[in-house]
């Protein structure tokens, strides 16, 4: 048994670390934008309610014996497909069937069909090893919530482990094949331990196979599975809710993901273990569970309330946190989401073993009965995570969406209050209250928005909020020494300032203008706070300019602005037929259009920001080379010598000017006079003094001594050989949280 719960262990730990890669894998080809993430997300879920479902079927047509090779089985074949999954998720999905994922149906079908047989296998395993756990029927709630326990923890080390340290270290193609070797290993303990058993008494026979087990469940069962259902949307809900929070409180860090879910799954786990030694003392299952399901809304309403009042804290606090944003010192990162997410997660894990309580009644269905508990949990969290990512988080935010659970949970704590002890209905009574507290005084959007964005008091007037499916978007008006200026947020972090905007932005738009002869067709990937994209427009034979924004609300959040301050710059930018703002994944647009263009550029993106490598990777800038016209231009920003070393393994003709490089096919025309004279020229010296922009300084400072650096086909690579961003090994993206 021992031997068991360390293998069921083990294979949690590498389905978390699946989930993380092939999201990441399966994200070239749907896009990494929120409702992206959330329809590949519940396709992983809905995998694995496949395999519970099948689960339910076949798991009591099985002897305890038979169970356990099974499940060895089942590790061996997810082992084989992890090593398989490079292949099918990336060159086959992403690079040779691209066009799978062009729609959001598309994309939905193409990540539920390529992860069906690992996901099915996954979900198959809980109900299947039930069987071979569950000896005694008065301890089966027990061992059956320290199955879940264990290979929730091992979920919990996998996301945390497997997302940061070991993608980041080996990359994602060696971080499957660790993943493989548990399987593995856990597949080979299986059968060792299927052999010994060959050595005890015989199991009692298995139901016979003719009986199909659903027909013999009863209302009861099944109004438990609608009961977990609805309370598997309402936690997905929460979850989502936790990840788009700490995304901003993170500020975008490609960690935030995995160490939110990690924290969730640990306390999960904990929550099952513990309530796996408390199930045999409860009398009354369902008002419990009623009573939990409101404690979890409220408790976790009332802990994010508490955060966003202390997110507006004092400067010194303030670059505190920064700091360890930055430079990660784990006890202090994971310690503020466990304040948060831990005690509500605590109480999520608690609910499983209840359910087990007031379902399992007889061997015989033991593991039909679970397949279905689980089938129910993980089908309203898949219905969760589509409706909460696609629909609620655009239409009513994340505030809103806070208030909708509550009320449901209201429900459910009202369940709690009638026919139950006096102390679940005293407890009922505190969660209601604290329900109906959420539902009236919780922060409304923008004001929550402003709280968690650490913007301070005295701004928060001035501040514009806009959240939907596809992010959270804040711009705050700072006073400056002539007046007053406006900084973007977006995932917490600054993109910039508008009016003026930073002259790194408009050096970096301008420059390719400046140096191609004829600039006529412009691709700018991301928006930002719009000073690239306005440095873009400098010269006049410019024709279009197409800029590619993944944040949908971004752009209303600056429309708000151009409504309150007439600023011309972001007027060129959002009203100027010239301009096509694109609301769509850069690099998912590259890949699936055919349109070609004179410069391809890129807002800068810190290298630390979570998918951030996907536009810093070999992959990126071939495709970008791809989608140039003859003598064409990429115009990068340089965030670490390795993103320069990966520009100059693709082109062979390259300038770099302080941190910005210009590459292309073709030798260059770099005259640095002839530059300084354009930007003399009265039409581009008024559009760029319409934007308060000082090109001519910032280009002075960029090409002066060593500074500025250019290379031909000839020229020697520094470091060529050396370790290069690739789309399966984004280093830059992780360094610095490993090391």
């Amino acid at each position: 048994m021992t031997l068991l719960y360390f293998v069921f262990l083990l294979s949690g730990f590498s389905a978390l670390v699946y989930q993380v890669i092939w999201q990441r894998l399966l994200s070239l080809s749907a896009g990494v934008d929120a409702i992206s993430v959330s329809i590949i997300v519940s396709s992983f879920l809905a995998g694995l309610g496949v395999g519970s479902l099948m689960g339910s079927i076949v798991a009591d047509r099985l002897r305890a014996r038979q169970a356990i090779l099974a499940f060895a089985g089942i590790n061996l074949a997810i082992a084989a497909f992890a090593l398989a999954s490079r292949w099918i998720l990336y060159d086959l999905v992403f690079v040779a069937l691209p066009a799978v994922s062009v729609s959001r149906p598309a994309a939905l079908a193409t990540s539920f069909l390529t992860l069906l047989l690992p996901t099915t296998a996954m979900g198959l395993s809980l109900p299947v090893l039930t069987r071979a756990v569950v000896v005694r029927m008065d301890r089966a709630a027990e061992s059956i919530s320290w199955l879940y326990g264990v290979n929730t923890l091992g979920a919990a080390l996998g996301a945390l482990v497997g997302g940061v340290y070991l993608a980041g270290t080996f990359g994602y193609e060696g971080t499957l094949r660790i993943g493989a070797a548990l399987n593995a290993a856990a597949g080979l303990i299986a059968l060792a331990v299927f052999w010994r058993g060959s050595e005890m008494e015989p199991d009692e026979p298995a139901p016979a196979a003719t009986r199909f087990p659903w027909s013999r469940l009863s209302i009861h069962d099944w109004s438990w599975f609608g009961l977990v259902t609805v309370s598997g949307l309402v936690v997905i809900s929460l979850e989502m809710i936790w990840f788009r929070v700490f995304e901003v409180i993170f500020m975008g860090r490609a960690y935030a993901f995995s160490v939110v879910l990690a924290v969730f799954l640990l306390f999960d786990a904990a929550g099952a273990l513990v309530g796996a030694r408390l199930a045999a003392r409860i009398a009354d299952p369902r008002r419990i569970f009623f009573l939990l399901q409101g404690a979890i809304v409220s408790l976790g309403g009332l802990l994010l309330w508490a955060a966003a009042l202390g997110m507006q804290s004092d400067p010194d606090a303030l670059r505190h946190w920064t700091e360890v944003v930055d430079h990660p010192r784990w006890v202090e990162t994971l310690l503020f989401p466990a304040a948060v997410i831990g005690p509500p997660a605590f109480l999520v894990g608690i609910y499983f073993p209840v359910v087990q309580k007031a379902v399992q009644r007889e061997r015989s269905l033991v593991g039909t009965r679970t397949a279905l508990i689980d089938f129910g949990i993980v089908l309203g969290n898949s219905a969760g995570g589509l409706l909460t990512g696609l629909v609620l988080l655009s239409v009513l935010g994340a505030p809103g969406t806070l208030r909708l659970l509550a009320a449901l949970a209201l429900v459910f704590t009202a369940g709690a209050v009638f026919r139950g002890t006096t102390a679940v209905r005293l407890g009922a009574i505190a969660c209601g209250a604290a329900l109906v507290a959420l539902l009236v005084l919780f922060p409304r959007q923008d004001d929550f928005w402003i709280r968690i964005n650490r913007v301070p008091p005295s701004l928060a007037l001035q501040s514009l909020v806009g959240e939907d499916a596809t992010g959270v978007a804040v711009v705050v008006s700072r006073p400056n020494r002539s007046g007053e200026n406006a900084q973007l947020l977006i995932r917490g972090h600054p993109q910039g300032s508008i009016d003026p905007f930073y002259p790194i932005h408009g050096l970096l738009g301008s420059i390719g203008s400046l140096l191609h002869p004829d600039p006529r067709q412009i691709l700018i990937v991301g928006l930002g706070s719009a000073g690239t994209a306005y440095a873009a427009g400098v010269h006049p034979a410019t024709e279009r300019i197409d800029v590619v924004e993944i944040t949908a609300v971004q752009r209303e959040v600056l429309e708000a602005l151009l409504e309150r301050a007439p600023i011309a710059a972001l007027e060129t930018v959002l009203r100027d037929p010239r301009y096509r703002i694109i609301e769509d994944d850069g690099r998912r647009l590259l890949a699936l259009s055919p349109a070609r263009y004179d410069i391809i550029e890129a807002d800068p993106i810190l290298p630390g920001a979570s998918h951030s490598g996907l536009l810093n990777s070999v992959e990126y800038f071939e495709l970008v080379r791809s989608r140039l016209e003859e003598g064409g231009l990429l115009v990068h920003w340089i965030s670490t010598p390795r993103v320069e070393r990966t520009i100059l393994s693709v082109f062979p003709h390259a300038i770099r000017l302080g941190d910005i490089m210009v590459a292309s096919d073709a030798p260059i025309p770099f005259d640095r006079r002839a530059v300084f004279e354009r930007l003399r020229e009265e039409e581009i010296q008024n559009y760029l003094s319409a934007g308060s922009l000082d090109v001519a300084t910032s280009f002075a400072r960029a090409s002066a001594g060593g500074r500025l650096r250019l290379w031909g086909p000839d020229s020697p690579r520094a470091g060529e050989s050396g370790s290069l961003n690739t789309d399966l090994f984004p280093r830059d993206e992780y360094e610095r949280f490993v090391r």
